[in-house]
């Protein structure tokens, strides 16, 4: 885990990782293309920003209408299971 004090695009912190990982979990990227799990609270918006073909999953406090699957806030290892399938398909 780190935190980066420059704005840089996804792709060139991607990069700067020396380990070989599985899987990049970022915060704070939501307009640059990737795959996301969105996060989403009625009090802000009940409204989805992520365009639907980067959606991979929803963690939501209010119904979300979406072809992906929809998580509650709490529902951590739900999401953590769906990460892991996902991570499952694509690693040889």
């Amino acid at each position: 885990m780190s935190t980066i004090g420059e704005d840089l695009p996804l792709l060139s912190l991607a990069t700067r990782i020396r380990e070989p990982v599985d899987v990049l979990l970022t915060e704070g990227f939501m307009r640059q293309p990737a795959p996301k799990i969105e996060i989403s609270r009625a009090e802000r918006s009940r409204e989805l920003i992520a365009p639907a073909d980067e959606l991979l999953a929803v963690m939501a406090d209010h119904d979300v209408s979406t072809s992906v699957p929809v998580h509650g806030l709490g529902e951590y290892a739900a999401v953590a299971d769906a990460i892991d399938r996902l991570v499952a398909r694509w690693k040889p």
